[in-house]
């Protein structure tokens, strides 16, 4: 079985609009990746708009790979930026 990794990961994408944006957290949340991260103390806190959470047993490579096609299928283009941060 992989190890489960905490992964933090950032989306730019270039001339969206506010649907682009409602469209892909849609398909980030069925993904696995959630736009709330949950604090040591019990605390909910809401990610910043298109950052978002996940602990998945990939690498940061699959991550990336996986969020770009997600990213692809919001703007039909490759011209977003992703960035993706494991501790």
């Amino acid at each position: 079985m992989a190890k489960m990794t905490n992964f933090t990961v950032r989306i730019e994408m270039k001339d969206a609009t506010a649907k682009d944006y409602e469209e892909l957290h849609r398909k980030m949340a069925i993904n696995g990746y959630a736009r709330e991260v949950r604090a040591d103390d019990g605390r909910l806190f809401k990610l910043p708009d298109a950052e978002y959470c996940t602990t998945k047993g990939l690498i940061r490579k699959q991550i990336i790979d996986e969020v770009m096609v997600i990213v692809d299928s919001v703007t039909g283009d490759d011209s977003s930026s992703i960035l993706v941060l494991q501790p």
